[in-house]
């Protein structure tokens, strides 16, 4: 039984795995858990785990949720890998592909840091990628159909701005800019507004014909073939 707070009990038992959602976290919050039995997918240079929220809380403590443990998983005779793909598919039904510019101004981003600075999608197609609640919605990029979208409307490859863990940024790849200028772009946004718990990566990522690839040793982001 685990208690989240005054206002809710969880019962492990009750809990069905195959409902769980991925997410992408920190490495601050991944050395947090460790030790925790938390059941861990590493991804890259990234660390996906998989959470049920819990909207039965008061509105104070809406976005809390119930992380997967290793017990879970072996009570229901279950693998990670059967837990992986039920949570993808779970996503899938949860996610928002959006031209950057159409919801700038609904973004708590924008509301808190008007001075930032991000690609303008008058000049270049930027988009959003992120689920419907926008929390923990940066592990959208794992479904294979959000992929194909990005690919049909930026091209192969594409880059991944890494802007949290909530969300990413998505824009075509190309030899006007090389990655890592891209990739100081995104530390900058990082040290300046991003809280470290809420930190996915200091560089960007490629994805092309072969998957998400880490791009910090490409010149430049027209170098994937």
């Amino acid at each position: 039984m685990m208690q989240f707070s005054d206002h809710a009990v969880v019962r492990e038992e009750s809990l069905n795995p195959l409902e769980f959602l991925p997410k992408f976290i920190s490495d601050a919050r991944w050395e947090e858990l460790q030790g925790r039995n938390t059941v861990c997918v590493p991804y890259l240079d990234l660390h996906v785990v998989f959470y049920l929220p819990l909207p039965f809380l008061s509105d104070r403590e809406r976005s809390a949720s119930v992380l997967l443990t290793e017990g879970l998983l072996y009570r229901n005779g279950l693998t990670q890998d059967e837990v992986f793909r039920s949570a993808l598919r779970n996503l899938s039904a949860e996610t928002v592909v959006e031209p950057f510019g159409d919801i700038l101004s609904s973004l708590p981003l924008a509301e808190n840091f008007p001075g930032m600075e991000l690609p303008d999608s008058s000049d270049l197609p930027v988009y959003y990628v992120s689920n419907k609640a926008r929390v923990n919605g940066a592990a959208a990029i794992l479904c294979e159909s959000v992929r194909q979208e990005l690919t049909d409307l930026l091209g192969d490859p594409f880059l991944i701005l890494p802007s949290s863990v909530h969300e990413i940024l998505c824009l075509p790849a190309g030899p006007e800019h090389s990655s890592e200028e891209w990739s100081g772009i995104v530390r900058e946004i990082n040290e300046a507004w991003v809280d470290p718990m809420e930190r996915l990566a200091d560089h960007v990522y490629l994805c092309g014909a072969n998957g998400i690839l880490l791009s910090q040793n490409l010149v430049h982001a027209g170098d994937l073939s």
